[in-house]
């Protein structure tokens, strides 16, 4: 790339149509504005046009086939890769693919972002624009841990995408990114790396990045600790420009009200049950996630299916259902526990079932009265019930205080929401 033009004007390579923003645009908020003292490297924030149906419908081909040949199904080793692992871009955050900036929560396991930005080289003074270069960044994890029983970690991956670079960026731009695992090493580390980047960004190209994360944090060392690695994932840049450097961070926070790509994991034991009782794992815990009682996949459950269906549309604050509100949240303690069982079966023999759960804290001991529902319900019922409520638990990490839904299906189908 040839030196930039050291005064304002009309520069040799301005494109057709070259923006002329006033004298102190390098003095704007932006990412990242270092300056020369003749040129002004700046990367912004843009909020592009949502793409048209068969715009989409080529990204999220191209995003496929890009993350498919990142992350093979085939180990290094040339063994087969561990069920559970992704071998390309989650089709859960398909939501993403849509040309506007955007972070989606879209299950407890992966989360998804989209920001793009434009890299532009400007004049000083005057404030000229001489280049540009638009990225679209497109970001995920990948929760695999709690299913494979293994050590808590998760796939990040990276998918960037150039525009036409015009003026001085035309034949390419200079980047190069990392994970921000590198620079909140207290949080999570780097294990691998599949994919590679280039150090010179053409126009109209991509490239994909498939990092294997671990926690590094507090549940990585020892037992019943959190680590929130949430808003610290992301990637590092650093775009060059003759002897210019700027560096900035994307998390997926780009107008997202604070929010960014989600993982959180923990190492609590004696709150789950069966295989991963005792196994670390992550989630995403910025969603909310439902539990399900279904007389139709399993008839053992009716009497409770019909219970909670019941309570759900009869009590006050309608717990459990999405429309109303008013989410549930596991309670871990014991005590609380069995003052929930004791203020809801007291009276209520010899098989009870009670709504809410008494391991949330809407239980009957601190929900008004009136506003809870015991009943006699088969043991079987109560037995499979039970199963179904401590499954849900271990395989979604529902700590503490965690919010979820409750939704039940009657044997012939009709749902409570």
């Amino acid at each position: 790339m040839g030196a930039a033009p050291a005064q304002a004007g009309t520069p040799t390579g301005l494109p057709p149509g070259a923006a002329s923003p006033s004298g102190s645009a390098c003095q704007d908020v932006k990412v990242s504005r270092p300056s020369s003292g003749s040129v002004c490297l700046l990367i912004e924030p843009t909020s592009p046009p949502p793409l048209t149906a068969v715009q989409r419908e080529k990204r999220v081909k191209g995003l496929l086939a890009s993350a498919s040949r990142a992350r093979p199904n085939v180990g290094a080793d040339g063994s087969a890769r561990a069920a559970g692992v992704p071998s390309s871009f989650p089709t859960a955050c398909l939501g993403v693919v849509t040309g506007t900036n955007t972070v989606l929560d879209p299950d407890r396991f992966h989360s998804c972002s989209s920001a793009t930005y434009s890299a532009t080289v400007v004049t000083v003074p005057g404030g000229v624009t001489i280049g540009k270069m638009p990225l679209t960044v497109l970001q995920w994890t990948t929760d695999h841990a709690a299913a494979l029983g293994t050590a808590a970690a998760w796939d990040h991956g990276v998918d960037v995408t150039t525009g036409t670079g015009t003026g001085v960026l035309a034949g390419g731009v200079q980047l190069s990114f990392t994970s921000l695992c590198t620079v909140n090493a207290g949080i999570c580390s780097v294990t691998a790396t599949s994919g590679t980047q280039p150090a010179v960004y053409a126009s109209a190209s991509e490239t994909t990045v498939i990092y294997t994360e671990a926690d590094a944090g507090p549940a990585s060392s020892r037992t019943n600790a959190v680590t929130t690695a949430t808003s610290k994932l992301g990637i590092q840049w650093v775009e060059t420009y003759n002897n210019l450097t700027a560096t900035w961070s994307d998390n997926g926070t780009y107008q997202s009200a604070g929010r960014g790509l989600a993982n959180r994991c923990d190492s609590y034991v004696g709150i789950y049950s069966g295989v991963n009782a005792t196994a670390p794992g992550c989630v995403n815990e910025q969603f909310v996630p439902t539990l399900t009682y279904s007389a139709v996949t399993n008839p053992a459950v009716s009497d409770v299916a019909q219970h909670v269906y019941s309570a759900q549309a009869s009590l006050p604050s309608h717990w459990g259902v999405p429309a109303h509100g008013n989410w549930l949240s596991r309670d871990t303690n014991l005590t609380d526990q069995a003052a929930n069982r004791t203020a809801a079966c007291t009276n209520v023999l010899p098989s009870c079932d009670e709504f809410p759960l008494a391991s949330t804290h809407q239980g009957a001991a601190f929900s008004a009265p009136g506003d809870w529902s015991a009943v006699t319900v088969s043991a079987s019922a109560n037995s499979s019930q039970g199963g179904i409520t401590g499954a849900f638990y271990t395989s979604n990490r529902i700590v503490e205080a965690d919010k979820f839904w409750v939704n039940a299906v009657l044997a012939n189908g009709t749902s409570s929401w």
